[in-house]
């Protein structure tokens, strides 16, 4: 079967194929990939101002980022680094197995950032400026809390125990 130009079988074969090549199991590879996803969009701006904003507050001598804007980031880069790490633990052909609440400890962390995000962003000078489209939540944000759920549910995926 094909779908727009990709040959389903094949990629499922690739998939499948993986554990196999690599020795480590299907469930954790997919983690290591949320995990580095995760270190990455951590990185990605979460807020965004428009030109004009960001200049005023720059003429003002302030900050154009919320409070806590980069600290947030920086966390939870190191813990997607920490759930990446756990990916190396033990026998890596066999699932996650007894590290599954780790996963699920910093899947959830990190979820909490980007909820306390959320609300930080819509709440007093941000909720204004958002609603005047002169700033808003920012891609990362989203793709980080995206990542966030992805790596504390992966463990629950039984077809991923392969």
């Amino acid at each position: 079967m094909s779908s727009g130009g990709v040959n389903m079988q094949a990629a499922s074969d690739f998939v499948s194929g993986l554990p196999a090549k690599t020795g480590i199991s299907l469930q954790r590879l997919v983690l290591m990939a949320a995990s580095a996803l995760g270190i990455l969009f951590g990185l990605i701006p979460r807020y965004t101002f428009s030109s004009f904003v960001s200049g005023l507050l720059a003429m003002a001598g302030e900050s154009s980022k919320p409070p806590g804007y980069s600290a947030f980031g920086w966390i939870s880069t190191v813990v997607f680094a920490v759930s990446l790490a756990l990916c190396f633990l033990g026998d890596r052909a066999r699932p996650v197995g007894k590290l599954k609440a780790a996963f699920i400890a910093t899947g959830g962390f990190n979820l909490l950032l980007g909820i306390l995000q959320f609300v930080i962003f819509n709440s007093g000078d941000y909720k204004v400026l958002s609603q005047y489209g002169m700033g808003g939540i920012g891609f990362g944000l989203y793709l980080l809390v995206l990542m966030s759920i992805v790596v504390a549910a992966i463990p629950f995926i039984k077809q991923l125990e392969k």
